[in-house]
């Protein structure tokens, strides 16, 4: 039996885990020594899975990882793929909205199981949405000019009536829709059941975590977290991402555990 036994950390991977194109070495040594004591560790991202197996050897899930922001839940080494979604067509009656909005939109990407293909709004009116609608999309994303303006776009976002689609924002300038069904939470859950785990912990560091974080039996916001998420957090670390956050949060799972509060 090992200390962490029926526990299954999902975390965030970038402003989380990475900063600056490497994983600190203390958050390294954290989280292998988390899953040598039995514990499940899931990378939880936007990004594909041939990214998240190109950096295993900064960190090696011994689970699946939860990828496109929560639409594809896989083994990246194997391929092996537990569960997938893709966003319904009627999110392009959204983007024409977003588009329509007078936020000032630069970009629209749209991601797929083999590749990611970038329209300006102009490239998407006048082809781009013909081609996404002929493809399975695992998730959509809008980048904007700037901070202001995303700004500006997250408050225009919050205010459609579309509850099969969740729109967070992963930076300051840059949006994703998701299938509300498939997003980092629901899929973190789903693995959880899948794995038997009797507790999940989130940790991450912005808005498109906080659908995670709602899921999570114990959630962690890192401190560079924007305050939304710390706001709904079961703890915010004192220690940044560059700092290990990571390691801040296998020892007061640790301390948790050893005194029966999980």
């Amino acid at each position: 039996m090992g200390l962490f036994d029926g526990v299954l950390i999902a975390s965030d991977w970038d402003g989380t885990l990475f900063y600056k194109n490497t994983v600190p070495e203390k958050t390294q040594s954290a989280i292998n020594y988390f899953m040598s004591e039995g514990g499940h560790f899931a990378i939880t991202s936007g990004r594909p899975p041939e990214y998240l197996q190109a950096k295993q050897h900064l960190i090696k899930p011994n689970t699946y990882c939860i990828c496109f922001g929560g639409t594809l839940i896989c083994d990246v080494e194997s391929g092996e793929i537990l569960r997938k979604g893709a966003l319904d067509d009627g999110v392009f009656e959204a983007i024409e909205k977003i588009l329509t909005s007078g936020v000032n939109i630069e970009r629209i990407n749209v991601f797929c199981a083999d590749k990611i293909t970038q329209y300006t709004p102009k490239e998407y009116y006048a082809f781009g949405k013909k081609e996404s609608l002929a493809i399975e999309k695992y998730k959509i994303t809008v980048n904007c000019a700037d901070a202001a303006e995303g700004n500006k776009l997250r408050a225009f976002c919050e205010a459609l009536d579309y509850p099969q689609y969740t729109f967070a924002r992963s930076f300051a300038t840059y949006l994703e829709i998701m299938q509300t069904e498939y997003t980092k939470g629901v899929s973190a859950k789903i693995l959880k059941e899948k794995l038997g785990a009797r507790v999940l912990v989130g940790m991450g560091d912005y808005e498109n975590d906080i659908p995670l974080f709602e899921k999570c039996d114990v959630s962690f916001a890192v401190a560079n977290a924007e305050d939304c998420l710390k706001n709904i957090a079961t703890y915010t670390t004192k220690s940044a991402v560059w700092e290990s956050a990571a390691a801040e949060v296998i020892e007061s799972l640790e301390k948790l555990i050893l005194a029966g509060k999980i």
